[in-house]
This record gives structure tokens, sequence and C-alpha cells, in this order.
């Protein structure tokens, strides 16, 4: 027997910080854990855990992007993505559902707002997450990377631009 899922995608809102960070932390810990030195992933797990940080620390984080959205399932948030103009800086999705189409909702929600004035969204995806990011239109821009000890991937996202001439719509 099949159900069907219904996810809404929405804005952030204050009261969804303590499930973000939990998400983030979770989703992180399970598939990114090899993806840098012992002390950097401690480190970037670390940024999201209001114990160790304080509650208002991590909430200033969550909230120094103003692009945020985040996936709802019976009240419980799934998924989340984060990010400024041109560039995003997070997208987790709990790992039961992966493989449902969350990510690109939540991705679709970002690049209505996200791309900047070049027509361009830059990521420093996880390893994990390149195959996603490509499946999705985003190239890689240069090899991995070592940042701060995280492995990382830059990634670019380019939306096309068209222009009508003679009334044809034709790609620039």
């Amino acid at each position: 027997m099949s159900y069907t899922i219904v996810v809404v995608i929405r804005k952030y809102s204050p009261r969804d910080m303590r499930q973000v960070a939990e998400l983030i932390h979770k989703t992180f810990s399970k598939y990114n854990f090899n993806e840098g030195t012992p002390e950097a992933i401690q480190t970037y797990l670390d940024k999201y855990d209001s114990e160790k940080m304080g509650e208002k620390q991590v909430r200033e984080r969550l909230e120094s992007t103003n692009i945020f959205f985040v996936a709802v399932e019976n009240k419980k948030i799934v998924g989340m993505v984060r990010g400024i103009k041109g560039r995003m800086v997070n997208l987790f999705v709990d790992g039961k559902y992966h493989g449902k189409g969350i990510g690109k909702k939540l991705m679709q929600n970002f690049e209505e707002k996200g791309f900047d004035e070049r027509n361009a969204i830059k990521v420093k995806s996880s390893i994990f997450a390149v195959s996603f990011y490509t499946s999705i239109g985003f190239k890689k821009t240069t090899g991995q990377r070592n940042m701060r000890g995280l492995f990382v991937q830059p990634m670019k996202k380019v939306r096309k631009s068209f222009r009508l001439v003679e009334r044809k719509w034709i790609e620039i």
C-alpha cells in the first residue's frame, strides 16, 4: 500500500529555528560525516547546536540570510534551503525524504528570488550533494576545495536569458 506525502513549502519563520537546526545537525552528521577533518566536521555541527553555541547565536546564523524556505509535512520540517541573492548557503532534506522531489521544490522556490544580476546562483556543494545539484542544472566551476577543513565542490547555475528578435524568442 502506498501513500502520498503532502509537503508544503513556505517561508521560514523564527519559530522554525529549533527544528531547522536539528535537521541540519542530523542530516549533516549522517551524510557528510567523512567530508572533512574531524575537527572541521565538529565545528560545523556546533554552529547549529543551541546547547553549545546558545540559541541566540544559532538563530542569528540561520536568520543572516534573506531567502529562506522550509518544507513541512504534518508540522514537521523535513527540508530547508537558505541563502542570499546569487549564493545558496544551505540545502538539507531529511534522509527519509530523499528522492521525493522535496530538494527540487525547495530549489525552485529559492531560484525565484536567488538569481543575481548575472542570472547566476553559486553554491559550495557538499561532495554528497554534487549529483543532486548536477541533476538540476548546476555545473562544477573548479575542482574540489578545502574550506576550513571541509571538502566542498564549487558549483554554479546560470539561468538562460531570452530576447525577442523579429517576433521570436531566442536564447542569448
